[in-house]
């Protein structure tokens, strides 16, 4: 029972049953985990449909692509802001809680814009101001996120069980990007995705209800901190994934392809270019919930990077004279391209994420997701406002190429990990 499974879980004991290498497996044997993914999924398919809709009001506002990045960095730079005390109020209080509350809190921000954006044109002030709240709250929504489907399954299965939830936001995210493009009007979208967030937050708090948490109470926030440096330098395996996924969430630039549909005037195959990144990403995804992230995971992360280099170099070449954009065989290579280099890079960081969440000892598990996700959404802003500053100034397809060249160069810091894998399925020592 998914009870009995929380409470071994939390206590850091194993169960009898071996790791599920297949995500598939554990969500076939753990249905409360699979009806929590299918009612986050609401979620998902909400943030694909808002991603689509913001390309048009962000660009309407703004003028330009400016304004896609502007919402970007304002929103990482605020969840970075609140990761770190977010996290420690995660591992001090009930998760579930936090994850409904900082829910209702995005949904209710996006039903007020929705209601703005009926009335007409948005200011650029309002929509920043939203981007920060979402940020605020998505910095406490990511911990709790990853805390309450930990306390769901065995310690063995944490990996899957966060490569299970990768997978929802991957097709939650193709039925709302498809779903948006079939309503013209990005008002309806926004309000739908509002109410579609708070159903979520709602449905999900419930389904979780077995879970038991342990909260880890009266410990300072500075105290709390400083306890998972040694932490993670007592786990190789955990600190070089973790290294590795900051790495690359550099090079991976999740606004490459609003950007580049703004910057080529192409609002035409908007919905195509979307749809190809989804699939990508999709691809990448059910491969990885197929073979799972047991055993040595060095050499998937190399080939998945280093086709995520070829993808953007050939295809930023072949942007040369806007050809890929022209009808019939060269925009079917540019979805070719697109899929296949969405799809390297979804396997490649999707699977540091879940290495990442798989080793994490569950009593700092808030603590290090917060601790880690300021570094992630700082170094995921700055790249948002280079590709920003350098698409407005230069040219899209000459930044495809740099991106590749930079990206080359970062996949040479994974050939110094000697191994990036789970050398058992043990956590972290306690350090006293």
């Amino acid at each position: 029972m998914v009870e009995t499974r929380g409470v071994k879980n939390q206590a850091g004991q194993h169960g009898e049953e071996p790791a599920a290498r297949s995500t598939f497996a554990l969500l076939r044997t753990n249905p409360r985990l699979l009806a929590f993914m299918v009612s986050q999924g609401l979620a998902a398919i909400a943030l694909g449909a808002l991603l689509v809709a913001r390309i048009e009001f962000a660009t309407q506002a703004f003028g330009n692509e400016v304004g896609i990045g502007t919402l970007a960095v304002s929103f990482a730079v605020a969840a970075a802001v609140i990761s770190i005390p977010a996290g420690m109020l995660v591992d001090r209080a009930n998760p579930r809680v936090v994850l409904l509350i900082s829910m209702v809190v995005i949904g209710a921000s996006n039903l007020v814009l929705g209601l703005v954006l009926v009335r007409g044109p948005v200011g650029v002030a309002l929509l920043v101001g939203g981007a920060v709240l979402e940020g605020l709250a998505t910095g406490f929504a990511l911990p709790a996120m990853l805390k309450t489907q930990a306390a769901l399954v065995d310690a063995d299965s944490r990996g899957a069980a966060e490569i299970a939830n990768l997978l929802r936001l991957c097709i939650g995210g193709l039925i709302g990007s498809v779903l948006a493009r079939a309503i013209p009007d990005s008002a309806v979208v926004v309000l739908a995705s509002g109410a579609l967030i708070v159903i979520a937050g709602c449905t999900s708090f419930v389904i979780a209800r077995p879970a038991v948490f342990h909260p880890q109470r009266g410990v300072p926030l500075w105290q709390s901190v400083a306890e998972i440096v040694p932490r993670l330098r007592a786990d190789a395996p955990l600190s070089r994934a973790a290294v590795a996924d900051l790495v690359m969430r550099v090079v991976v630039p999740t606004l490459l392809l609003p950007l580049f549909i703004v910057d080529r005037n192409i609002d035409e195959s908007a919905a195509k270019v979307l749809v190809a990144g989804t699939i990508g990403v999709l691809i990448g995804s059910l491969t990885l919930a197929h073979f799972g992230v047991a055993g040595l995971m060095r050499r998937p992360l190399i080939v998945s990077f280093i086709g995520y280099v070829a993808a953007l170099a050939v295809g930023g070449l072949l942007l040369r004279n806007d050809w890929l954009i022209g009808e019939g065989l060269p925009q079917l290579l540019l979805l070719v391209f697109i899929v296949v280099g969405c799809a390297f890079s979804a396997y490649g960081t999707s699977a540091l994420t879940a290495l990442v969440q798989q080793r994490s000892p569950d009593d700092i598990r808030g603590r290090l997701a917060g601790l880690l996700a300021v570094p992630r959404l700082v170094l995921q802003a700055i790249a948002s406002l280079i590709a920003t500053a350098l698409i407005t100034l230069g040219d899209s397809h000459y930044f495809t190429v740099g991106l590749a060249v930079f990206t080359l160069v970062a996949l040479t810091a994974l050939l110094w990990f000697k191994r990036i894998d789970q050398r058992d399925g043990e956590p972290a020592p306690a350090v006293r």
